[in-house]
């Protein structure tokens, strides 16, 4: 949680006055807070399943392709296809952030 002192670094007047140092101290409470414990969680979880996919997925292009060169060559049109995802992804009105992200590994497995 993040705490806040009764005075900020560098202001002379609050010093002069002897505001600071004077135990006022502030902790988000509510939705605020849920809201950021939640968002957390969700970052760290969609990390992980990215991480488990990917290795996955390389696993398993490993297995069905035995000679390296192939396996590259069978990147090509998933590494395009993410590319031209995120390319059009970044012109459309809004932003782009991890959920609208997550659906390029749904597109390029697919």
């Amino acid at each position: 949680m993040k705490s806040w002192a009764g005075c900020a670094e560098g202001s002379g007047s609050h010093r002069r006055r002897g505001v600071c140092g004077a135990g006022l101290r502030v902790t988000p409470a509510g939705a605020y807070v849920y809201t950021e414990q939640d968002r957390q969680f969700i970052q760290k979880n969609i990390q992980l399943i990215s991480v488990i996919s990917i290795v996955g997925n390389l696993l398993l292009c490993l297995v069905v392709y035995p000679r390296i060169p192939l396996f590259l060559l069978s990147l090509l049109p998933a590494s395009l296809g993410i590319l031209w995802t995120t390319g059009v992804a970044s012109y459309y009105p809004g932003e782009v952030n991890l959920i609208s992200m997550s659906f390029i590994a749904i597109l390029a497995v697919w």
